[in-house]
């Protein structure tokens, strides 16, 4: 059994290492950190002008494909459908990737918040709202730009990150605005989970996501929630 200094400094232990991390993801957010207006994602998805965009196929899979395992691999029944939002039937695509995200984090004022937003659309200063109003002691970093360094930080830690995908397959390779849950990268490949398909993942290359990711701004949106993730599955 643990004395009382032992358990005192375990606690000072993990504080510790919790604002580390922290600090760490603030300094890659800084150096990282560009100025441009804030992106609306959610809003109708394409228009009829917009060009089909071609790229390398993206190839829908479950949470394994050729050896590689993906880093967030949030059980079927904690996945979240994106829908139209009450008020003004805009989707919410945002904080469906929120909810997925505080979900794995186990984050409760967060982890139904698609049903707590009652106008759709979504950018940088709506979501620091909602942080600010739901979860004022969860600590996250935002980021635009078009460095990934973020998102490898992120997925190494088996954090999720909440991304920007500017095209896709399932919507005919058409220009859309829309946020997905990263659950994946490495130097080869990427993996997302697409809050209009829950239940299935999409894998592509790592340059192929890259694109999406900017996809048309040249420019992409992620953040991230800086928490632990849940326990590791233990084996037997």
């Amino acid at each position: 059994m643990l004395s009382q200094t032992s358990k005192s400094t375990l606690v000072i232990l993990a504080i510790g290492a919790t604002i580390a991390a922290a600090n760490l993801y603030v300094a890659i957010e800084t150096r990282l950190k560009v100025e441009s207006a804030p992106q609306n994602v959610g809003r109708a998805p394409f228009t009829s002008d917009d060009l089909r965009y071609h790229g390398d196929d993206a190839k829908v899979s479950g949470p394994e494909r050729d050896g590689t395992e993906i880093d967030v691999d949030l059980p079927v029944s904690q996945h979240v459908k994106n829908f139209g939002a009450p008020g003004d039937g805009k989707g919410l695509c945002v904080f469906a990737s929120m909810t997925m995200a505080a979900r794995w984090h186990n984050v409760p004022p967060l982890s139904d918040i698609i049903h707590k937003i009652n106008e759709g659309g979504g950018w940088p200063g709506k979501v620091d709202e909602i942080f600010r109003r739901y979860a004022p002691d969860v600590k996250y970093v935002q980021y635009e730009g078009a460095d990934p360094s973020i998102l490898d930080k992120a997925l190494s830690d088996d954090r999720p990150a909440c991304v920007t995908y500017g095209y896709g397959e399932r919507y005919g390779m058409k220009t859309i605005y829309h946020m997905v849950l990263l659950v994946h990268i490495d130097a080869r490949s990427a993996v997302i989970l697409d809050n209009n398909f829950p239940g299935t993942y999409e894998w592509m290359s790592r340059a192929e996501f890259l694109k999406r990711w900017v996809h048309p701004s040249g420019k992409g949106w992620a953040y991230v929630m800086l928490l632990p993730p849940p326990p590791p599955v233990p084996h037997n």
